[in-house]
């Protein structure tokens, strides 16, 4: 397995980034997220064990990082 380069992973922040805001745009309370990476624990934000939440997750990654493999929320 090879590493990413650095400019691969500024890309991925950048989207990751863009998804979040997206889910924000309709969960105005989803916690801030760590640049470069994206956290959908129910544990801690039970919105996202909602279905619509999940819709909109997949909606938002397709939009702004659809390279990323999908994933159930939570």
């Amino acid at each position: 397995m090879t590493r990413a380069d650095s400019a691969a992973k500024d890309r991925w922040a950048r989207e990751y980034d863009q998804v979040a805001s997206c889910v924000r745009d309709a969960y105005p309370d989803f916690p801030e997220q760590q640049s470069g990476a994206l956290s959908f624990d129910e544990a801690t934000y039970p919105p996202a064990a909602e279905p619509e939440f999940q819709q909109l997750v997949d909606e938002c990654l397709q939009r702004y990082s659809p390279d990323t493999k999908t994933q159930d929320a939570g």
